[in-house]
């Protein structure tokens, strides 16, 4: 290990040291208290505060100038634990669907510009798609991408599509192409990937909304290429619109309308 990367690792455990036990405090703290606690320097704890300040971890009191962790840290153990509810929610449903077309289902969010697969069910079949939990994948590349895409807000749509076309990842006349493709998504509920990742795997997926109708997770299957026939992939698509559907209403009761 090299020693910038060291460095780098101690001040990111020390930094994560000084969230936890603002965490954990009863009420505001000073910053010698806190340097005190944690046997680190007051110099050191005030730079690793001021970090956490810029990145709204960490707040100060005005008139005491005690230090408090913000409520974005329970905005964060939300959305891990909306995903934990969501994975078990859709475990059945997913081996129902797997059982059913025989390839591989996925469940993805998207994070930045990339899907990340929260859980998978894994084929049965002995030639499958590669893909593993936790593993990512350019959202604009793969069906559950898409899916997410397609149901996010136009203005959330058009800042992702212009973040990659400003990246050099598409071409403008892709960027026109990639619009009219949410389109017609939109309009059927499902999302068809013939290869844009690997030209050897292809795709489908639908969204997972929620009451709101705000796009959550999509919800997906893959394999390879030989296997999704035009029959199949019309077969496959009703199977991940319909389940998709289904998980929302077990998380919330009713099918979410999207209103557009």
């Amino acid at each position: 290990m090299q020693k910038g990367d060291l460095s780098m690792n101690t001040t990111l455990h020390d930094g994560l040291r000084l969230l936890e036990h603002l965490a954990n405090a009863n009420g505001p703290q000073a910053l010698t208290n806190i340097a005190v606690a944690l046997d680190m320097g007051n110099s050191k704890a005030h730079r690793l505060l001021q970090t956490l300040k810029e990145q709204n971890y960490v707040f100060q009191i005005e008139d005491t100038r005690h230090y408090q962790a913000s409520i974005k840290l329970w905005t964060l153990g939300s959305g891990v634990l909306r995903q934990a509810g969501l994975r078990a929610v859709a475990e059945s449903e997913m081996q129902r669907i797997m059982e059913a077309t025989g390839e591989s289902v996925h469940l993805s969010v998207l994070e930045g510009g990339e899907i990340v697969y929260i859980h998978k069910v894994e084929s049965t079949n002995p030639v499958r798609a590669y893909s593993q939990i936790g593993g990512r994948m350019p959202a604009h590349r793969v069906a559950t991408g898409k899916a997410i895409l397609a149901f996010s807000s136009r203005r959330g749509l058009r800042t992702q599509l212009d973040a990659l076309l400003l990246g050099n990842s598409i071409t403008q006349k892709e960027h026109a192409a990639f619009l009219k493709e949410m389109e017609t998504i939109r309009s059927k509920g499902y999302a068809i990937n013939r290869g844009g990742w690997n030209t050897d795997v292809y795709g489908v997926a639908a969204p997972i909304l929620d009451r709101s109708g705000h796009v959550l997770a999509a919800l997906g299957v893959s394999g390879p290429a030989h296997r999704f026939t035009t029959r199949r992939l019309l077969s496959f698509a009703e199977e991940v619109r319909q389940g998709a559907a289904l998980i929302s209403r077990r998380l919330y009761g009713s099918i979410p309308s999207r209103v557009w």
